[in-house]
């Protein structure tokens, strides 16, 4: 501040004894700086005396052009592809999109990003968080699940099950999990497949599923309790729903007695 005081500008002369102190300081905040590591408050307090990041340049005019670059490129993902989950090496018409997302994430969750910036990206609604949107990994399971729907006609999806390798059954397992985590438009379009949301209603419909399976081949729904149908412990299953007639939905017993299910149940263990 003395110096600008003194001198109008904040230039100053790397080669004079006299400020051979102040200019080392200078070095060390512009290599803060590019570190990312200076706060935000300070970068505004030296940019509020007229500080130059890039000597010789124009810095603040240079910068504020490459972010409004970055910006477009940005809303012309957006438009197109309806997300924001840039992949880190892409490219928006020669600009290094992806590269440029990861360094606006990084300056937000330091607390770096100027205001007016951060207003700009909330006002497209970004979302910061990448857990938010695992890309490509989630993308990787929802495809994975389109496949298993498009065969299966369902997505209740074993927990054991890899659909081409991929844990399929783990995946949907997690996503009941993340669900507050997961954007609308994750929730929205894992639901166009009929996804349920309740762990315990999603283990209700494999049960039904093998029983329904079960039912086709043999005619009635006296499953014995120790059989399993294609793995799956149906006896037991159709046994508990037995003790579990008062607790379940009406929808459920009505399904049930769809397929014929006598209540009160008789199984033969063997």
């Amino acid at each position: 501040m003395a110096y600008k005081a003194q001198h109008g500008d904040c230039n100053v002369p790397t080669s004079s004894a006299a400020y051979r102190s102040l200019a080392g300081w200078i070095y060390a905040q512009r290599q803060l700086d590019k570190r990312g590591h200076l706060s935000l408050e300070r970068r505004q307090r030296l940019e509020a005396l007229g500080f130059l990041w890039n000597p010789g340049a124009p810095q603040q005019e240079e910068n504020r052009t490459r972010w409004e670059a970055g910006f477009t490129a940005l809303q012309a993902f957006y438009q197109r592809e309806g997300h924001w989950r840039v992949p880190v090496s892409h490219r928006e018409n020669g600009y290094p999109l992806g590269t440029w997302v990861t360094r606006q994430r990084f300056l937000n969750n330091k607390g770096q990003l100027l205001p007016e910036r951060l207003a700009q990206m909330q006002a497209l609604k970004f979302e910061w968080s990448l857990e938010r949107n695992p890309e490509p990994r989630w993308e990787a399971g929802f495809t994975a699940l389109q496949a298993f729907y498009q065969r299966e006609g369902h997505w209740r999806v074993p927990v054991s099950h890899r659909e081409g390798g991929y844990p399929l059954g783990y995946w949907v397992t997690r996503q009941r999990q993340i669900k507050d985590r997961l954007s609308p438009e994750q929730r929205a379009r894992l639901e166009t497949l009929g996804f349920i949301w309740d762990a315990r209603d999603a283990s209700w419909e494999t049960g039904f599923m093998a029983l329904q399976t079960y039912h086709q081949r043999e005619g009635h729904c006296r499953v014995p309790l120790q059989h399993h149908e294609e793995g799956y412990p149906l006896g037991r299953w159709v046994a508990l729903q037995h003790y579990r007639k008062g607790h379940m939905s009406p929808e459920q017993r009505t399904r049930l007695e769809g397929l014929g299910f006598v209540w009160p149940v008789y199984w033969e263990a063997h």
